[in-house]
């Protein structure tokens, strides 16, 4: 949905009643936790909009889908994305704090291919519906038992005939990526066969259970 603003000024005096704590930032916008609608909004400030034409945007009225986390509303003014609202994912183990302050945490391999298997026909749903996943390999969350693709802006419809092939790849990449930063005996090829690679690791470790930081 698009919730119109007539200046910029009154979507900052909309923002500033609610209860924000930042969760992250990035090169297009920063991320908050609003404590008093128990959501996610992403304020853009640093977006290239030539890129994100209203016309082209997927929200959860599009599409939907557990593990990829749309946008609910879309804050607009003169057709401008002055920012947007979404489901708030907590207790990601892949977050980059955890990483950076080297504490573990023990995850099961086991769950984490279920989890996998979730989102792989979430996946598939995307591209039937010509849905290209966007830059997945650096907004893939976990909890332990699911995965979600966060930061789905960015995402559009193509009619690429290879858009199945592209996507299951991007969903490769990025959960080998993440396990590779995090196992330092994890071996893979970025572009392999995921559920390959896990099972191998299990059956070579003797166990699914490892800690990851």
């Amino acid at each position: 949905m698009i919730k119109n603003f007539k200046t910029e000024n009154n979507f900052k005096d909309y923002i500033n009643g609610l209860s924000l704590v930042e969760i992250g930032t990035g090169a297009e916008g920063t991320a908050y936790f609003d404590r008093k609608n128990n959501e996610a909004i992403k304020i853009m400030d640093g977006y290239d909009n030539r890129f994100y034409r209203l016309n082209r945007l997927i929200t959860q009225d599009d599409i939907k889908v557990d593990s990829y986390i749309f946008p609910k509303d879309l804050y607009v003014c003169d057709d401008d994305i002055l920012g947007y609202n979404m489901d708030y994912f907590q207790n990601d183990l892949f977050n980059i704090d955890l990483y950076l302050s080297g504490r573990k945490k023990l995850i099961d391999l086991v769950d984490l291919l279920n989890a996998y298997e979730v989102i792989k026909k979430d996946t598939d749903v995307l591209s039937q519906n010509k849905i290209y996943v966007e830059d997945l390999f650096s907004n893939l969350v976990y909890d332990g038992k699911k995965l979600a693709g966060i930061d789905t802006l960015g995402y559009y419809r193509t009619d690429r005939k290879d858009l199945r092939e592209q996507n299951i790849a991007s969903l490769y990449y990025a959960l080998n990526l993440e396990l590779g930063r995090r196992l330092s005996d994890y071996t893979y090829n970025p572009n392999s066969v995921f559920e390959d690679n896990v099972n191998d690791y299990i059956k070579n470790h003797g166990t699914s259970k490892v800690l990851i930081r």
